[in-house]
Protein backbone atom coordinates (compact mmCIF):
# COMPACT_ATOMS: atom_id res chain seq x y z
CA UNK A 1 0.00 0.00 0.00
CA UNK A 2 2.60 2.72 0.94
CA UNK A 3 4.76 1.74 -2.56
CA UNK A 4 1.76 2.16 -3.97
CA UNK A 5 1.09 5.38 -2.68
CA UNK A 6 4.97 6.92 -3.13
CA UNK A 7 5.11 5.52 -6.59
CA UNK A 8 1.79 7.19 -7.74
CA UNK A 9 1.49 9.57 -10.36
CA UNK A 10 -1.34 11.72 -8.17
CA UNK A 11 1.62 12.07 -5.70
CA UNK A 12 4.29 13.59 -8.00
CA UNK A 13 1.70 15.66 -9.07
CA UNK A 14 0.65 17.09 -5.93
CA UNK A 15 4.34 17.49 -5.31
CA UNK A 16 5.11 19.32 -7.97
CA UNK A 17 2.18 21.84 -6.95
CA UNK A 18 3.37 22.32 -3.48
CA UNK A 19 6.61 22.98 -5.17
CA UNK A 20 5.60 25.75 -7.23
CA UNK A 21 3.13 27.08 -3.77
CA UNK A 22 7.13 26.97 -2.24
CA UNK A 23 9.00 29.20 -5.15
CA UNK A 24 6.01 31.64 -4.73
CA UNK A 25 6.21 31.94 -1.47
CA UNK A 26 9.86 32.31 -1.68
CA UNK A 27 9.57 34.73 -4.25
CA UNK A 28 7.67 37.11 -2.42
CA UNK A 29 9.83 36.63 0.84
CA UNK A 30 12.61 38.24 -0.78
CA UNK A 31 10.79 41.56 -0.72
CA UNK A 32 11.81 41.44 2.97
CA UNK A 33 14.45 39.05 3.31
CA UNK A 34 17.94 39.00 2.19
CA UNK A 35 17.76 36.19 -1.18
CA UNK A 36 20.67 33.97 0.82
CA UNK A 37 18.23 33.42 3.52
CA UNK A 38 15.07 33.86 1.72
CA UNK A 39 16.64 30.63 0.00
CA UNK A 40 18.47 29.03 2.63
CA UNK A 41 14.28 28.84 4.68
CA UNK A 42 12.26 27.84 1.95
CA UNK A 43 14.27 25.96 -0.25
CA UNK A 44 17.31 24.65 1.21
CA UNK A 45 15.03 23.34 4.40
CA UNK A 46 13.48 20.16 5.38
CA UNK A 47 10.79 22.19 7.72
CA UNK A 48 10.14 26.11 7.57
CA UNK A 49 7.21 27.56 9.83
CA UNK A 50 4.94 29.81 7.69
CA UNK A 51 4.32 33.00 9.63
CA UNK A 52 6.17 31.67 12.09
CA UNK A 53 3.92 29.55 13.37
CA UNK A 54 2.66 26.85 10.91
CA UNK A 55 5.37 24.05 10.36
CA UNK A 56 5.78 22.76 6.43
CA UNK A 57 8.11 21.09 4.27
CA UNK A 58 10.83 23.09 2.68
CA UNK A 59 12.46 21.95 -0.42
CA UNK A 60 14.75 19.52 0.67
CA UNK A 61 11.85 17.31 1.87
CA UNK A 62 9.60 17.68 -1.43
CA UNK A 63 13.15 17.21 -3.54
CA UNK A 64 13.25 13.71 -1.61
CA UNK A 65 10.07 12.57 -1.77
CA UNK A 66 10.12 13.73 -5.53
CA UNK A 67 13.78 11.56 -5.52
CA UNK A 68 11.98 9.11 -4.09
CA UNK A 69 8.54 9.25 -6.04
CA UNK A 70 10.01 8.62 -9.63
CA UNK A 71 12.99 6.02 -8.20
CA UNK A 72 10.32 3.33 -6.73
CA UNK A 73 8.05 4.37 -10.18
CA UNK A 74 11.05 3.40 -12.16
CA UNK A 75 12.39 -0.20 -10.08
CA UNK A 76 8.10 -0.86 -9.79
CA UNK A 77 6.62 -0.61 -13.42
CA UNK A 78 10.32 -0.39 -15.47
CA UNK A 79 8.10 0.28 -18.25
CA UNK A 80 8.89 -2.27 -20.13
CA UNK A 81 5.99 -1.69 -23.14
CA UNK A 82 6.91 1.49 -23.10
CA UNK A 83 10.47 2.30 -23.27
CA UNK A 84 10.54 5.67 -23.50
CA UNK A 85 8.45 6.38 -20.46
CA UNK A 86 11.26 5.26 -19.35
CA UNK A 87 14.08 6.91 -20.22
CA UNK A 88 11.73 10.13 -19.20
CA UNK A 89 11.44 8.94 -15.79
CA UNK A 90 15.20 8.09 -15.54
CA UNK A 91 16.17 11.68 -17.30
CA UNK A 92 13.77 13.43 -14.76
CA UNK A 93 15.50 11.62 -12.00
CA UNK A 94 18.76 12.50 -12.51
CA UNK A 95 17.75 16.00 -13.19
CA UNK A 96 16.19 16.25 -9.78
CA UNK A 97 18.65 14.19 -8.18
CA UNK A 98 21.58 15.86 -9.56
CA UNK A 99 20.66 19.35 -8.27
CA UNK A 100 20.01 17.92 -4.78
CA UNK A 101 23.44 16.37 -4.79
CA UNK A 102 25.38 19.40 -6.52
CA UNK A 103 23.94 21.98 -4.60
CA UNK A 104 25.91 21.12 -1.21
CA UNK A 105 29.37 20.93 -3.47
CA UNK A 106 28.61 24.54 -5.00
CA UNK A 107 31.16 27.20 -4.01
CA UNK A 108 29.66 30.51 -4.11
CA UNK A 109 31.45 34.27 -3.47
CA UNK A 110 32.46 37.79 -4.49
CA UNK A 111 35.46 38.70 -5.62
CA UNK A 112 37.16 42.58 -5.29
CA UNK A 113 39.34 43.88 -7.53
CA UNK A 114 40.78 47.28 -8.52
CA UNK A 115 42.33 48.58 -11.90
CA UNK A 116 46.07 46.69 -12.12
CA UNK A 117 45.84 44.82 -9.17
CA UNK A 118 45.42 40.89 -9.14
CA UNK A 119 44.24 38.35 -6.49
CA UNK A 120 43.69 34.50 -6.56
CA UNK A 121 40.99 34.26 -3.60
CA UNK A 122 37.19 35.28 -3.24
CA UNK A 123 35.16 35.59 -0.29
CA UNK A 124 32.20 33.76 0.62
CA UNK A 125 30.17 36.18 2.27
CA UNK A 126 27.71 33.49 3.33
CA UNK A 127 30.10 31.55 5.58
CA UNK A 128 32.14 33.16 8.25
CA UNK A 129 34.91 32.39 10.77
CA UNK A 130 36.21 34.26 13.59
CA UNK A 131 40.26 35.03 14.05
CA UNK A 132 41.61 35.29 17.57
CA UNK A 133 44.94 37.19 17.63
CA UNK A 134 47.35 37.75 20.17
CA UNK A 135 51.02 39.66 18.85
CA UNK A 136 51.97 37.70 16.05
CA UNK A 137 50.04 34.46 16.94
CA UNK A 138 46.57 33.98 15.36
CA UNK A 139 43.98 31.25 15.26
CA UNK A 140 41.24 31.18 12.67
CA UNK A 141 38.28 29.56 14.15
CA UNK A 142 35.18 27.93 11.96
CA UNK A 143 31.53 28.59 12.83
CA UNK A 144 30.14 25.37 13.47
CA UNK A 145 26.48 24.41 15.62
CA UNK A 146 28.89 23.22 18.46
CA UNK A 147 29.92 26.68 19.00
CA UNK A 148 32.53 25.87 21.38
CA UNK A 149 36.08 25.97 21.04
CA UNK A 150 38.42 24.19 23.92
CA UNK A 151 41.68 24.60 25.63
CA UNK A 152 43.71 22.55 22.74
CA UNK A 153 43.52 25.94 20.48
CA UNK A 154 43.42 28.75 22.94
CA UNK A 155 44.36 28.95 26.45
CA UNK A 156 40.43 29.15 27.62
CA UNK A 157 37.07 27.94 26.59
CA UNK A 158 35.53 29.91 23.91
CA UNK A 159 31.72 29.92 23.26
CA UNK A 160 29.46 31.44 21.20
CA UNK A 161 26.04 32.30 22.99
CA UNK A 162 24.35 33.66 19.85
CA UNK A 163 24.97 33.51 16.07
CA UNK A 164 22.53 36.49 14.92
CA UNK A 165 22.36 37.19 11.06
CA UNK A 166 20.60 40.07 9.84
CA UNK A 167 20.99 42.07 13.06
CA UNK A 168 22.37 45.72 13.79
CA UNK A 169 22.94 47.29 17.59
CA UNK A 170 21.60 50.51 18.54
CA UNK A 171 23.21 52.65 20.70
CA UNK A 172 21.92 53.58 23.88
CA UNK A 173 24.18 56.92 24.69
CA UNK A 174 26.24 58.28 22.60
CA UNK A 175 28.64 59.76 25.44
CA UNK A 176 29.30 56.13 26.97
CA UNK A 177 29.65 55.14 23.81
CA UNK A 178 26.62 52.17 24.47
CA UNK A 179 24.66 50.26 23.23
CA UNK A 180 21.30 48.41 24.06
CA UNK A 181 19.14 46.87 21.66
CA UNK A 182 19.95 44.35 18.67
CA UNK A 183 17.49 45.36 16.03
CA UNK A 184 16.38 43.26 13.32
CA UNK A 185 16.42 44.29 9.37
CA UNK A 186 15.84 41.17 7.19
CA UNK A 187 17.75 43.03 4.20
CA UNK A 188 20.98 44.18 6.66
CA UNK A 189 22.50 40.74 6.13
CA UNK A 190 25.02 42.07 9.32
CA UNK A 191 27.06 39.30 11.28
CA UNK A 192 26.68 39.78 15.09
CA UNK A 193 28.07 37.17 17.52
CA UNK A 194 27.45 36.93 21.44
CA UNK A 195 30.50 34.95 23.08
CA UNK A 196 31.43 34.36 26.85
CA UNK A 197 35.30 33.76 27.90
CA UNK A 198 35.48 30.53 30.53
CA UNK A 199 36.10 29.85 33.14
CA UNK A 200 35.48 33.76 33.95
CA UNK A 201 32.54 33.61 31.94
CA UNK A 202 32.69 37.32 30.28
CA UNK A 203 30.06 37.55 27.73
CA UNK A 204 31.36 40.50 24.95
CA UNK A 205 29.76 41.10 21.37
CA UNK A 206 31.14 41.27 17.77
CA UNK A 207 29.34 43.24 15.29
CA UNK A 208 30.55 44.28 11.85
CA UNK A 209 29.05 47.67 12.26
CA UNK A 210 30.94 48.02 15.19
CA UNK A 211 34.73 47.95 14.36
CA UNK A 212 37.31 45.99 12.67
CA UNK A 213 38.24 44.30 15.93
CA UNK A 214 36.99 43.65 19.57
CA UNK A 215 39.91 43.57 22.33
CA UNK A 216 39.67 41.71 25.71
CA UNK A 217 41.85 40.72 28.11
CA UNK A 218 42.84 37.36 29.75
CA UNK A 219 45.20 37.07 32.29
CA UNK A 220 46.59 40.41 31.23
CA UNK A 221 47.03 39.50 27.69
CA UNK A 222 45.38 41.32 24.86
CA UNK A 223 43.49 39.40 22.48
CA UNK A 224 41.87 40.36 19.34
CA UNK A 225 38.95 39.35 17.63
CA UNK A 226 37.34 39.94 14.06
CA UNK A 227 34.54 37.92 12.04
CA UNK A 228 35.82 37.48 8.35
CA UNK A 229 34.61 36.19 5.50
CA UNK A 230 35.59 32.76 4.46
CA UNK A 231 37.96 32.78 1.67
CA UNK A 232 38.86 30.36 -1.11
CA UNK A 233 41.65 30.23 -3.42
CA UNK A 234 41.79 30.45 -6.84
CA UNK A 235 44.57 27.98 -8.57
CA UNK A 236 45.06 31.18 -10.29
CA UNK A 237 45.34 34.76 -10.63
CA UNK A 238 43.25 36.90 -11.98
CA UNK A 239 44.13 40.74 -12.69
CA UNK A 240 41.90 43.81 -13.34
CA UNK A 241 43.09 46.06 -16.64
CA UNK A 242 40.23 48.41 -16.91
CA UNK A 243 36.72 48.73 -15.89
CA UNK A 244 34.27 50.10 -18.26
CA UNK A 245 30.43 51.46 -17.81
CA UNK A 246 27.80 53.04 -19.89
CA UNK A 247 25.37 55.38 -18.02
CA UNK A 248 22.37 55.73 -20.00
CA UNK A 249 21.55 59.65 -21.30
CA UNK A 250 21.76 62.48 -19.08
CA UNK A 251 21.69 59.94 -15.74
CA UNK A 252 24.71 58.73 -13.70
CA UNK A 253 22.73 55.61 -13.42
CA UNK A 254 24.88 52.55 -15.16
CA UNK A 255 23.49 50.78 -18.01
CA UNK A 256 26.12 48.50 -19.03
CA UNK A 257 29.52 47.85 -17.75
CA UNK A 258 32.23 45.20 -18.34
CA UNK A 259 35.56 44.18 -17.15
CA UNK A 260 38.67 43.47 -19.08
CA UNK A 261 41.15 40.74 -17.56
CA UNK A 262 43.71 38.40 -17.64
CA UNK A 263 43.65 34.84 -15.83
CA UNK A 264 47.18 33.50 -15.39
CA UNK A 265 48.01 30.52 -14.87
CA UNK A 266 51.07 28.46 -14.70
CA UNK A 267 50.63 27.36 -18.64
CA UNK A 268 49.49 30.33 -20.31
CA UNK A 269 47.38 33.40 -20.02
CA UNK A 270 44.07 34.37 -20.97
CA UNK A 271 42.70 37.92 -22.16
CA UNK A 272 39.13 38.09 -21.85
CA UNK A 273 36.25 40.13 -21.19
CA UNK A 274 33.39 39.47 -18.93
CA UNK A 275 29.76 41.66 -18.97
CA UNK A 276 26.65 42.11 -17.67
CA UNK A 277 24.87 38.88 -18.67
CA UNK A 278 27.31 37.21 -20.53
CA UNK A 279 29.26 34.91 -18.06
CA UNK A 280 32.80 33.86 -18.09
CA UNK A 281 33.37 30.01 -17.75
CA UNK A 282 36.71 29.12 -16.94
CA UNK A 283 38.55 25.88 -14.92
CA UNK A 284 35.46 24.92 -13.36
CA UNK A 285 34.40 28.52 -12.45
CA UNK A 286 32.25 30.98 -13.70
CA UNK A 287 32.39 34.81 -13.52
CA UNK A 288 29.82 37.09 -13.14
CA UNK A 289 29.76 40.97 -13.82
CA UNK A 290 27.80 41.78 -10.21
CA UNK A 291 29.00 45.50 -9.35
CA UNK A 292 31.42 48.23 -9.58
CA UNK A 293 32.98 50.79 -7.19
CA UNK A 294 33.42 54.42 -8.82
CA UNK A 295 34.99 57.00 -6.09
CA UNK A 296 37.58 59.58 -6.70
CA UNK A 297 38.59 58.08 -9.82
CA UNK A 298 39.26 54.79 -8.42
CA UNK A 299 37.60 52.05 -10.28
CA UNK A 300 37.10 48.65 -8.83
CA UNK A 301 35.25 45.55 -10.09
CA UNK A 302 32.90 43.14 -8.07
CA UNK A 303 32.75 39.50 -9.71
CA UNK A 304 30.39 36.86 -8.13
CA UNK A 305 32.35 33.27 -8.47
CA UNK A 306 30.71 30.23 -8.75
CA UNK A 307 33.04 26.74 -8.44
CA UNK A 308 30.72 23.92 -10.03
CA UNK A 309 32.89 21.79 -11.69
CA UNK A 310 29.55 19.13 -12.01
CA UNK A 311 27.77 22.10 -13.77
CA UNK A 312 27.61 19.60 -17.08
CA UNK A 313 25.21 16.82 -15.27
CA UNK A 314 21.78 18.41 -15.60
CA UNK A 315 22.39 18.87 -19.38
CA UNK A 316 23.13 15.00 -19.62
CA UNK A 317 19.84 14.50 -17.36
CA UNK A 318 18.10 16.99 -19.74
CA UNK A 319 19.60 15.63 -22.89
CA UNK A 320 18.23 12.30 -22.14
CA UNK A 321 14.71 13.70 -21.21
CA UNK A 322 14.55 15.72 -24.36
CA UNK A 323 16.07 11.74 -25.84
CA UNK A 324 12.84 10.18 -24.84
CA UNK A 325 10.51 12.53 -25.94
CA UNK A 326 11.87 12.80 -29.55
CA UNK A 327 11.72 9.00 -29.86
CA UNK A 328 7.86 9.02 -28.31
CA UNK A 329 7.15 11.36 -31.29
CA UNK A 330 8.98 9.05 -33.60
CA UNK A 331 6.87 6.07 -32.65
CA UNK A 332 3.61 7.94 -32.25
CA UNK A 333 3.78 9.99 -35.92
CA UNK A 334 4.87 5.86 -37.11
CA UNK A 335 1.99 4.16 -35.24
CA UNK A 336 -0.23 7.42 -37.54
CA UNK A 337 1.75 6.73 -40.54
CA UNK A 338 0.25 2.66 -40.14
Amino acid sequence: MIIKILSSTRLFCYLTLYFIFLLVIGTIAQKNLNPFYAQKEYFASYIFFLYNKIPLPGGLTITFLIILNLYIKIYKDKFKKNITSLIIHIGSFLLIFCGMILNTYIKEGNLLLYENEKNNYYNCTNKQIIKISHFTKSIQIKITKKNIIDKISLPFLFKITQNNKNYYLIKKNLINNKFISLNFNALSNVKNFFFDIYPKKNWYNINENLSIYKIFKYKNKKYYIQIKDKKYKLPFYISLHKFKKKNYPGTHISNKFKSIITIKNNKKNLNTTIKMNNPLKYDGYTFYQTAFIEKDKIKATILTIVKNKFSFFPYIASSIICFGLLINIINRRYICTK
